[in-house]
């Protein structure tokens, strides 16, 4: 399985299909992972992450619902939403808002029990990288394979975030399902709230965790600067108010992320 990785190249030049991995991945991310248009230095974290999803669809976890055993009882079904959006790089959190949020994560996935979890992450796009999957040492991996880099074009659709969440939640059993939503909050897409709004009309309650500061941080871009607007750096903040309005919105609760796990 080591090797897997230095046989990438030679398998991308055959143009070789795997229908596995194709599967288990949203192909517009897939194909700009493994796409030729990728910038070089994130090429290798491609590669990474093409050899991760190719070595879980070998293994073969829970992606597909399944039934639960006699005595079992099924916990719910959560769709976790991850901001990868360049503003998630700031460090006024440290080390950054996104390296945050995925300990985060990490701490709510040892708290579940018979939960199935999927993961979303959103840029300019949307994309469904993990499935519901009681896997959650799956989820977990992929969850840190997460960074704004990703991404060719800067943006915040959240709402398609949210419309996605939503498809992947449609087939689990009503009163048994949530979004949870880590973001900083700087989106400006003025159908986030209409799609808010149909997660309660389709009784899928949003709890938002907000991640950043009120004092906020510098965005740094691709080379290591940061990004500025007319001559002038550009600072972000949490915008808490945006977030709680969706929380609002969706019938569920806004929390800041906090070091004890309250939220």
């Amino acid at each position: 399985m080591v090797l897997l990785p230095l046989l990438v190249p030679l398998w991308r030049r055959r143009g070789a299909r795997s229908s596995k991995l194709e599967a288990f991945a949203d192909p517009p991310l897939l194909q700009r992972l493994l796409s030729g248009e990728t910038q070089r230095p994130l090429r290798s974290l491609a590669l990474l992450i093409a050899w991760t999803l190719a070595a879980l669809a070998a293994a073969g976890p829970y992606w597909q619902p399944d039934a639960a055993a006699p005595g079992e009882q099924r916990g719910a079904d959560i769709a976790v939403i991850v901001d990868i959006s360049p503003s998630m790089a700031a460090a006024d959190i440290g080390p950054t808002r996104l390296q945050r949020a995925k300990r985060e994560l990490r701490d709510f996935t040892a708290l579940l029990g018979n939960d199935r979890v999927a993961l979303v992450a959103f840029s300019a796009n949307a994309y469904s990288v993990l499935p519901l999957t009681a896997d959650h040492d799956a989820f977990l991996r992929c969850v840190d394979l997460l960074d704004p880099g990703l991404t060719a074009l800067p943006g915040s659709n959240l709402a398609r975030a949210l419309e996605v969440s939503d498809q992947l939640l449609s087939s689990s059993a009503k009163d048994s399902r949530a979004i949870v939503l880590l973001s900083d909050g700087e989106y400006h897409d003025p159908d986030t709230l209409a799609a808010a709004r149909r997660l309660n009309a389709d009784r899928i309650p949003l709890f938002a965790i907000g991640v950043g500061t009120d004092s906020g941080a510098p965005v740094p871009d691709s080379d290591g600067h940061f990004i500025q607007y007319q001559g002038r750096v550009v600072i972000s903040h949490l915008d808490r108010i945006q977030l709680q309005t969706l929380a609002k919105a969706g019938q569920g609760a806004y929390f800041d992320l906090r070091d004890d796990d309250s939220e």
